[in-house]
């Protein structure tokens, strides 16, 4: 409870009071301009949460729909250099959005079809909607020299 001056007098009454005990003006305590912009400030805060959170949905929905048609083929070979793997690698998108930082994954298996080592690398290249581009020579890095077979796929990207 707090005093505060009479909208009609001036006297000080409490901003509870529902009478001015001066003056008899119903309802003295002058109203909170202040509350009012604060109620309309968390709306507004809260709306923009609301489309931020709208608009990510809709960036992540077409980002999975592009890597779900960016689709990858690769031959690769143990360079002379041991145990380094290079890899040529030619991403096809087939989705209505250029894509660009996506990381490619391969898994290492033994004859024996047992995974025995794993890489990845990112490309920061970008391959515009319904196009193909090569990306001849990568170096993947050092494998283990067990490995016969290689299985590679696009595990993230993004979409421009």
């Amino acid at each position: 409870m707090a005093l505060v001056a009479c909208r009609s007098c001036g006297q000080a009454v409490s901003n509870w009071a529902k009478m001015c005990p001066w003056c008899g003006q119903p309802n003295p305590a002058p109203r909170l301009p202040g509350c009012i912009a604060l109620i309309v400030i968390g709306l507004l805060v809260v709306a923009g949460l609301w489309i931020n959170y709208k608009i990510g949905t809709a960036r992540d929905a077409h980002t999975q729909i592009a890597l779900s048609r960016a689709k990858l083929s690769y031959q690769w070979q143990k360079t002379d250099i041991k145990n380094l793997m290079q890899a040529d690698f030619t991403v096809t998108n087939d989705s209505d959005y250029a894509i660009a930082f996506f990381e490619i994954q391969c898994e290492f298996l033994s004859t024996n079809g047992r995974m025995i080592d794993h890489r990845a690398r990112t490309i920061y290249e970008t391959v515009t909607a319904h196009t193909t581009k090569e990306f001849p020579k990568l170096n993947m890095g050092v494998i283990h020299a067990p490995a016969s077979r290689a299985v590679c796929g696009i595990t993230s990207l993004s979409i421009r």
